[in-house]
């Protein structure tokens, strides 16, 4: 029998329907009588009872309707409703699924094509044995699965092909994880999705420290970002734990000279060599990327000169971690790096190890420069010394943007003066945000008596509100806000 008329046989009898009062009730909180009994207590495991139950019957009304309401709840022991217009998520991380079940979880989601889209967990099923067409029909459009978590399912090169192939029609999936699975000779699968997909944004190809199989190549990183020069819709890429190399690292770099589209990079612990300098070098010139994972890297001289230069040449770069570098092979902080990092403002948050003093002078530096950035420091490394505590207390006291600090090794209690101004400029942002809003109105309302505006919306100060919470630039709001109470006179 096809794998068409198996889902045939699955789907459910009863006619779909997209309204929204059905769908409110699916989502409620009270859940359907045919698991009701499975949920007593609500803990995670009597909701991936409930789970499994629920798709074994997917062929009945009652089945389906479970699932959909198992959807749109919690499977951490507590059920409170999701939006019931919005996303749904299905988590069925580690339930043994076979192929039955994955034809039957088809035939659910095809049937489903008017109700809220989904995110899929599937990760850490055992999908060796020749489930591949199956999960290729998950992929098939039109499909509602937004988001596929696929990690840990044991998929071999020709599996990952398979999905590959299947993905290049797809017009509804935009994250996909792959991490943990079998690597090796993917690359050019791999490739001729992302030229060929024009929807998916977030790509998930992380390896294992097992290598061999469960790692990339460096032919096949190239692959990758040679068709990445093409895509226009990939915005995050995890690579973290391959086999890069400089010729990877080189293709990787040319790839950021024209990609325009990318914006998350995560090459943690991955095999770099020579080819960490020439990444930073075309980072220097890179306009788009705004967040970069180094960790695992052992910062040299060289390595910490070439980060220097990156730090002091790109404007866009939000985000940083180095963490687990810097003293792996070296205890001190160059001059270079030590300048760059002390004299940064474009930066919102950094993961960095402490190993040397140098670099709690630099954070101290860059805390108290008043048009740094700084939004969140998270250390790692040894427990900070006292001293070391006391100079960061003291920089932090006049600062205005960090409101998130983090050293793993340090106690809590030494900390609490540094948590007590992070606390201080939380709040002050929370309220910044409502007196920018409310500094609009006051200079609409101005406007409007001038006949300038001729009306003012009743909750136009509310979508103010909204609209600087949403902003995640604190310097850009002050800004903003200052404009707004002394505006620029005409001509």
């Amino acid at each position: 029998m096809s794998i068409s008329s198996d889902l045939k046989a699955c789907r459910p009898t009863t006619p779909r329907s997209s309204s929204k009062p059905e769908v409110c009730a699916i989502t409620s909180s009270n859940p359907p009588a045919f698991i009701a009994q499975k949920l007593q207590p609500h803990t995670q495991d009597s909701w991936r009872q409930a789970a499994k139950m629920s798709l074994q019957a997917v062929g009945t009304k009652d089945g389906a309707a479970s699932l959909e309401w198992l959807s749109h709840h919690s499977a951490q022991g507590h059920f409170a409703d999701a939006d019931p217009m919005g996303e749904a998520e299905l988590n069925l991380w580690n339930m043994g699924l076979t192929r039955d079940d994955l034809r039957k979880l088809c035939a659910w989601l095809q049937s489903r094509k008017f109700q809220a889209p989904i995110k899929l967990v599937l990760s850490a099923n055992d999908f060796s044995n020749g489930c591949a067409e199956e999960l290729a029909e998950l992929l098939k459009d039109p499909s509602c699965v937004i988001a596929l978590d696929l990690s840990r399912c044991e998929l071999a090169k020709q599996d990952i092909a398979l999905l590959c192939t299947a993905l290049r029609e797809n017009t509804g999936l935009q994250k996909l994880l792959l991490s943990y699975n079998h690597f090796q000779g993917c690359g050019a699968a791999i490739g001729e999705l992302l030229k060929a997909n024009k929807t998916l944004q977030s790509l998930g190809l992380q390896g294992s420290q097992e290598g061999g199989l469960m790692q990339m190549e460096c032919h096949c990183i190239c692959s990758i970002a040679k068709a990445l020069e093409e895509n226009s819709s990939l915005q995050a890429l995890d690579l973290g734990i391959n086999v890069i190399n400089f010729e990877g690292a080189v293709a990787i770099a040319s790839m950021l000279k024209s990609n325009k589209t990318l914006i998350d990079l995560n090459l943690r612990f991955s095999t770099l060599d020579r080819g960490f300098r020439t990444l930073c070098k075309a980072l220097k010139s890179n306009t788009t990327l705004e967040r970069l994972n180094l960790s695992g890297q052992a910062l040299d001289d060289k390595r910490q000169a070439a980060l220097a230069s990156l730090l002091k040449a790109n404007r866009s770069l939000r985000h940083l971690d180095v963490s687990n570098g810097i003293g792996a092979k070296d205890t001190t902080c160059s001059a270079p790096f030590y300048e760059a990092l002390s004299s940064n403002i474009t930066l919102r948050s950094l993961k960095i190890t402490i190993r040397s003093r140098q670099v709690v002078g630099a954070l101290a530096t860059l805390l108290r420069n008043p048009k740094s950035h700084l939004e969140s420091i998270d250390l790692r490394g040894p427990r900070l010394d006292a001293e070391a505590v006391d100079i960061l207390t003291k920089a932090v006291q006049n600062n205005q943007t960090l409101i998130t600090f983090h050293a793993g090794h340090a106690k809590p209690e030494a900390l609490s003066p540094i948590h007590v101004v992070t606390a201080r400029n939380k709040e002050l942002r929370e309220r910044l945000h409502d007196k920018a809003g409310d500094a609009l109105i006051d200079l609409l309302q101005e406007q409007c008596k001038a006949g300038t505006v001729p009306y003012l919306p009743r909750d136009l100060r509310h979508a103010f509100a909204k609209a600087f919470k949403d902003m995640d630039d604190m310097p850009t709001v002050l800004a903003l806000l200052e404009a707004t109470a002394h505006p620029a006179m005409p001509g």
